[in-house]
Parts: C-alpha cells; sequence; structure tokens
C-alpha cells in the first residue's frame, strides 16, 4: 500500500497562491493481494503423547520402569496463517502455529478453511520432542534418579493434529 499525500492552494485574484486556504489531502492505493496474512487462535486435538520414566527397587536393585505416558490431546495454539483470498465465501490457508507445555514445544504446520470472519478449521501436522531414554532401557539397571534424569535426552515427534480456530485478524 501507498500514501499519497497532496496540497491543494486556492490563487488569489493577483494569481498569487494563498497559503492560508490551503488544503492537505491524502488517498491510499493498495495492489489486491492473492495472499493475505491473519492470525487466529484455537484449540488443537492430538494424539501426542510422550513417556515418563521413574525407578523401581526390587531386592535393593533400582531399574527403569515406565509410568503411564503423558497425554496431549487438547492444548490452545497460536498460528499464524496464510490466506487465499480470491476464492468466496471459503478461503483455504495455510498455517504455522505454537503450543507449548511444561515439558514441551509443539509446531503445528498445516492446511485450513476459513468461513467468514471469524471461524476456520485446520489439520495438519505436530513437529515436537519429548523426553525419552538414550542409553538406559526399561527394565535395565540405573544408579539414581540422578542418573535417570540425566540420560533423558530430546527425540522428535510427528503427528497429525485438527484445529477449530477464532480468527483474530482477518475482518
Amino acid at each position: 500500500m501507498k500514501e499519497i499525500n497532496y496540497t491543494l492552494t486556492p490563487l488569489k485574484d493577483d494569481g498569487t497562491e494563498d497559503v492560508k486556504k490551503a488544503t492537505t489531502k491524502s488517498f491510499t492505493i493498495a495492489k489486491k493481494l492473492g495472499l493475505y496474512p491473519f492470525v487466529s487462535t484455537g484449540v488443537i486435538y492430538t494424539q501426542f503423547s510422550y513417556p515418563e520414566y521413574a525407578i523401581k527397587t526390587d531386592n535393593g536393585v533400582n531399574t527403569v520402569a515406565k509410568t503411564d505416558d503423558v497425554k496431549v490431546n487438547v492444548r490452545p495454539t497460536v498460528f499464524l496463517n496464510l490466506i487465499i483470498a480470491s476464492w468466496d465465501p471459503v478461503y483455504p490457508f495455510a498455517q504455522v502455529g505454537v503450543t507449548t507445555g511444561v515439558q514441551d514445544a509443539l509446531f503445528p504446520v498445516g492446511l485450513g478453511l476459513s468461513f467468514g470472519s471469524s471461524f476456520s478449521i485446520s489439520a495438519g501436522c505436530i513437529f515436537g520432542y519429548h523426553k525419552d531414554l538414550n542409553k538406559l532401557t526399561e527394565g535395565g539397571a540405573v544408579k539414581d534418579d540422578a542418573a535417570l534424569k540425566s540420560d533423558l535426552t530430546n527425540q522428535a515427534v510427528f503427528k497429525p493434529y485438527f484445529s477449530i480456530n477464532y480468527n483474530l485478524g482477518k475482518k
């Protein structure tokens, strides 16, 4: 977009400019784009989960035990979307987002459809990480809790997601 400013100055009877009566006007020239960015917030549903480990002591021997997985089924998310504006009344878009939890950060990347100015749905793949065992194995011997925690490393995770969104920046 480009804003154009101009000044209109009337002339006096003798042909000189009357600067005191000058008025300034402006107008904006915009090019219609095929793609527009907008921000949305939504709730994602995914089957993302990550394992939790603890120490099990049996006859004085510490071993690695797996507890229940922590499931991240529903979580609020913020998205940056790129909408294709030439389709009406349903607008397709691409999106990238971020959502964080206590022990993870997830980055959804997907496609969606926007209906009207406020509502959209989307689906895609979540890229994320979780902590998992590196050298230790489930049921294997471990010295103590500090040794177990130091063995945990970040592992990449890819899971599908579905999202219902409220469009903040699309009007």
